[in-house]
């Protein structure tokens, strides 16, 4: 119960909205493993949802740009996207277009 809270604190006071299972152990290198594992579970059953394997984003953020840019290391916000989240254009695409060393991400 001590280490939910304590996790759930560490989310909070430093406003993380989407993160890495790997991430947040290496805040908490002193919680033994089935622990951690346990109160992390916990914790995303209440408030998460999973984007990935091993990626988490809380229920309420709803940034599509930001969860798309964490899905991959090296991407950017393009094409269509861009030209909205610059202002250049009035009009709001359907789906969120981002540009990638890796692989093209289209994510609705």
């Amino acid at each position: 119960m001590i280490l939910i809270k304590t996790i759930k604190k560490h989310l909070d006071e430093n406003k993380i909205d989407v993160f890495r299972v790997d991430e947040l152990k290496s805040a908490f290198p002193e919680s033994d493993g089935w622990q951690f594992k346990n109160a992390l579970r916990k914790i995303i059953d209440l408030e998460y949802n999973e984007i990935e394997r091993g990626k988490y984003c809380r229920n309420t953020f709803r940034n599509e740009y930001v969860i798309g840019n964490y899905l991959t290391s090296d991407a950017v916000v393009a094409y269509w996207s861009a030209l909205n989240v610059h202002g250049l254009t009035e009009q709001f695409p359907n789906k969120v277009f981002l540009q990638s060393t890796k692989k093209e991400w289209v994510m609705d």
